[in-house]
């Protein structure tokens, strides 16, 4: 790495890319640096595998099935969190159906003649353009009643 530093032009002559930069095209930019970080990024000579001893191995696959393990549990807490927060929301749902059924009518049912909660304004940091509708007519929608049940 060191050479590559000192003489870019000579450690590329017996580097293999690893990507898809092709060393044969010559990139040369009007300041070295760029060049020196292109050569050390993409034609790094590959390494060496690490030979390993058949405990060095037993460790890694012990390793490999504990990380899997924690994965599948992780998975498996956020599944059971997922399922927790559609149960609450369903509950919501539910409560919303039984205080106020225009509201959850519309809901429900994308009716767009009830206008909540877009109707209200979110707030902001800056007040917005047009303050106030003054010629705004709320839409007489009619929403069916509850059936009894």
């Amino acid at each position: 790495m060191i050479t590559a530093l000192r003489n870019p032009i000579r450690a590329s002559a017996n580097a293999k890319p690893r990507t898809a930069y092709d060393p044969t095209i010559v990139h040369k930019s009007n300041d070295r640096r760029h060049d020196v970080i292109r050569q050390v990024l993409f034609e790094a000579q590959p390494r060496k595998p690490v030979p390993q001893t058949a405990e060095d191995e037993a460790r890694h696959e012990v390793i490999e099935r504990a990380w899997k393990l924690f994965c599948d549990t992780q998975a498996k807490e956020r599944e059971m969190a997922s399922e927790r927060k559609f149960a609450k929301m369903h509950d919501a749902f539910e409560e919303l159906r039984h205080i106020d059924y225009p509201v959850f009518y519309s809901a429900a049912m994308k009716d767009n003649t009830l206008l909540f909660p877009r109707a209200l304004k979110a707030p902001t940091e800056t007040p917005s353009l047009k303050t106030w509708n003054y010629e705004f007519k709320h839409p007489e929608a009619a929403t069916p009643k509850p059936s009894s049940s």
